[in-house]
């Protein structure tokens, strides 16, 4: 039995369909469903619960083997996609299930208020994509168990704190403008296009991570950094269009209303 406390970089061995056993983030996915039901939602507001739900579970199979063992040190393209999950559909997933009342409480808190002003969740959320992605910090963090964790709490982190602030539900009353809200869900889209043009043109492999770790596919490391590339420009795009959407149609609905 491979018994570990989290997702490790550490590839090189052999990759074997056998399953890695990570009581780190098993006890961290009960924490979070302890703590929702008993301090967040111990109502069991039946909306909420399904959004928290679907969040959890996005996040426990993008965190835990064998996604996140691939992603920690055998497939970039893979590490890639995790980001985008976490970033654009958990995140937000586990804001929505945040009870309205909680919410907004937590909404009128003096450092939220302090961060709208500076626009500081935007800064964090798109620091956290370079920082992560620059070469040396992802090799020496990737290295090892914690390292793996601590890029995996960043990004979540970020995006959390992001959509909170942005609000996914997209209510008028919200301290943001819905102008704003649509200039910041579409500026999100666009750093991701520095590390992915990056992966693309890049004539060698960029993380060291992946170059030297044994070979779980056909595709050779650079093969891969392309397709993480790729994944990185146009695997957003879909994504944020839907939130744009959202974002426009409850525009012009409280408008309707509003008249």
């Amino acid at each position: 039995m491979n018994l570990a406390w989290w997702c490790s970089g550490i590839s090189d061995t052999n990759w074997v369909w056998q399953p890695s056993y990570y009581p780190g983030i098993w006890s961290l996915i009960i924490a979070c469903i302890v703590i929702y039901f008993k301090f967040i939602n111990p109502e069991r507001n039946r909306k909420h619960t399904i959004f928290f739900f679907i969040g959890i579970l996005l996040f426990w199979i993008m965190t835990d083997w064998p996604i996140g063992s691939i992603g920690a040190g055998y497939l970039l393209s893979i590490h890639v996609t995790q980001y985008l999950l976490y970033t654009f559909i958990i995140a937000p997933l586990l804001i929505l299930s945040i009870p309205d009342q909680i919410y907004n409480h937590l909404l009128s808190s003096k450092i939220i208020k302090f961060a709208n002003k500076i626009f500081l969740p935007f800064l964090l959320i798109n620091l956290s994509l370079i920082i992560t992605h620059v070469p040396f910090v992802a090799n020496l963090l990737k290295s090892y168990q914690v390292g793996t964790m601590i890029i995996d709490f960043i990004w979540i982190f970020t995006a959390l704190l992001f959509w909170f602030w942005i609000d996914p539900r997209f209510t008028k009353t919200h301290t943001i403008p819905f102008p704003l809200r649509l200039f910041f869900v579409f500026a999100l889209s666009i750093i991701p296009t520095i590390p992915g043009a990056f992966f693309v043109f890049s004539d060698y492999p960029i993380y060291s991570t992946y170059e030297f770790s044994v070979p779980i596919s056909s595709l050779s490391p650079l093969q891969d950094q392309e397709i993480a590339g790729l994944i990185m420009w146009a695997g957003s795009t879909p994504i944020l269009l839907a939130w744009l959407g959202r974002i426009f149609y409850v525009w012009q609905k409280s408008e309707d209303v509003a008249n």
